[in-house]
């Protein structure tokens, strides 16, 4: 019931959006419906494996393993599985996020590092693209404005997924990105920035 009522809700949220057919099809549930409606809407659609984050808003402990997470990534790129032991949380939003879609790669023997390649031949090619082109204006970005960009059509990302791939981003393009905190530049960045964007997504705006 909660994932229909899920699906009955997008299809609200997006249908002023949508000039194709929203005719209940023979033998088409409500459910199916939606995801047609959402297919055409978000054709570029990232796939996750991963409910805990693939959804607008999170529990306290998946947000907690968030966190982990991106600590993690920020501490010990180069390392396999980020120096993860076990199967902690945030090690399942490691392998089904970061892992399984081929961001995080080994780039030498035992050295890992992240990658948001831009020419992939795959939707994350498409965002990644569209994200750098997004980004390359003279006026800042915050982190909200990415968030809302990334949650129109063709991607539709979900806010709880968000933070997590935007810190991706930033890692993987730090080179590339100049960001501030309360209007002062920022040479590096540092665990306190992933608090930031977690916590006051407005206050760090960045630019390519």
């Amino acid at each position: 019931m909660h994932s229909l009522v899920e699906s009955l809700t997008e299809v609200v949220t997006w249908v002023s959006c949508f000039s194709g057919d929203l005719t209940l099809r023979k033998g088409e549930t409500l459910s199916g419906l939606a995801s047609r409606v959402a297919f055409d809407l978000f054709p570029q659609t990232p796939h996750f494996l991963n409910e805990l984050l693939n959804r607008e808003g999170v529990s306290t402990s998946a947000a907690k393993a968030r966190k982990e997470l991106m600590n993690s990534m920020l501490l010990s790129e180069n390392s396999y599985r980020l120096g993860l032991s076990g199967w902690p949380a945030e090690a399942g939003l490691y392998e089904s996020i970061l892992r399984r879609t081929r961001h995080h790669v080994e780039k030498s023997t035992e050295v890992w590092i992240f990658e948001c390649s831009s020419v992939r031949p795959d939707e994350f090619g498409e965002l990644w693209k569209r994200t750098d082109a997004f980004l390359q204006c003279l006026k800042p970005k915050t982190a909200i404005e990415v968030y809302k960009y990334w949650q129109q059509p063709p991607f539709g990302i979900k806010l709880g997924l968000a933070p997590l791939l935007l810190w991706l981003y930033l890692i993987a393009r730090r080179e590339q990105v100049v960001f501030y905190l309360d209007g002062v530049f920022q040479p590096q960045i540092a665990p306190i920035n992933a608090d930031e964007l977690l916590r006051k997504p407005g206050i760090l705006p960045f630019v390519c």
